[in-house]
């Protein structure tokens, strides 16, 4: 199953492509270039986020705050 995964360079987006990379097709978004294979884009940009999109069966939001540019994620950004 494709499975797209924001924060794919933090330490719990890092986990679970280690853990799980065997079991999943994840599509990595992450803010910066990284020696793995994904997609530079800032996930509060729908648009440059949503190609990742295309055709995965679910997606897994494991990024925080360096996400939105050092701005914390949920009610208190």
């Amino acid at each position: 199953m494709k499975v797209v995964l924001t924060g794919a360079a933090g330490v719990i987006g890092t986990a679970v492509r280690e853990h799980l990379g065997d079991r999943y097709e994840f599509v990595s978004i992450t803010r910066k270039p990284r020696d793995f294979s994904h997609t530079v884009a800032d996930i509060s940009d729908f648009d440059a986020i949503l190609p990742a999109f295309a055709g995965a069966g679910t997606g897994l939001h494991a990024c925080f705050a360096d996400c939105l540019g050092g701005r914390p994620v949920g009610p208190a950004g």
